[in-house]
């Protein structure tokens, strides 16, 4: 898992920055970013298991899959809801603490001129 992604051989480049900018600016939690990011890497038809720029977004992805994500949530009955606030408060601060330098190198390495 040594492999480094060419951003300039990526469509859409801007909406990774625009991404990573929301996540370490705190408006994108870091789990709902994570699920984004794959599916934005996975968009340029390169394996997330291929670069060690993304492979963190999977990590996070893995240890939250059993949260409902934001657009899940009005499925979910208050109280179960009510009853994950505090593991969903805590996921969020772990993947923040996780990720966020990684996610501020990758965005400082992509804005690079």
């Amino acid at each position: 898992m040594t492999i480094i992604f060419d951003k300039d051989k990526c469509e859409h480049l801007d909406e990774c920055i625009s991404l990573l900018e929301d996540m370490v600016e705190g408006r994108v939690s870091y789990i709902e970013g994570a699920d984004a990011m794959i599916r934005w890497f996975e968009s340029q038809g390169l394996s997330i298991f291929d670069s060690k720029d993304f492979y963190m977004f999977l990590l996070i992805q893995s240890e939250t899959d059993a949260l409902p994500r934001h657009a899940q949530r009005k499925f979910w009955s208050e109280q179960a809801l009510k009853d994950l606030e505090g593991k969903i408060t805590e996921s969020e601060e772990w993947a923040k603490q996780f990720a966020e330098a990684d996610c501020r190198n990758l965005l400082r390495r992509l804005t690079a001129t």
